[in-house]
């Protein structure tokens, strides 16, 4: 969990690494912006909640990224 921390930006391969992550939450911080290959590895992720933060635009394909994805919450 990764929620409050005034994060901006995410980085590409961030969290290239944990590849046996599922869920991870990033709400309520300052993301403006992501970066296409910021969830590269992340083959297990199954839930992201980016909620309370100031995204604007999403460039990435989710699909190709995250292929285990089942759950994101942008609100």
């Amino acid at each position: 969990i990764l929620s409050e921390n005034q994060i901006e930006v995410i980085k590409n391969y961030s969290f290239s690494s944990l590849i046996k992550l599922k869920f991870l939450d990033l709400n309520s911080n300052k993301i403006s912006k992501i970066e296409p290959f910021a969830f590269k590895n992340l083959i297990k992720l199954n839930q992201l909640n980016l909620n309370f933060n100031k995204l604007t635009k999403f460039y990435i394909n989710l699909e190709e990224v995250l292929p285990n994805l089942e759950s994101i919450n942008l609100a």
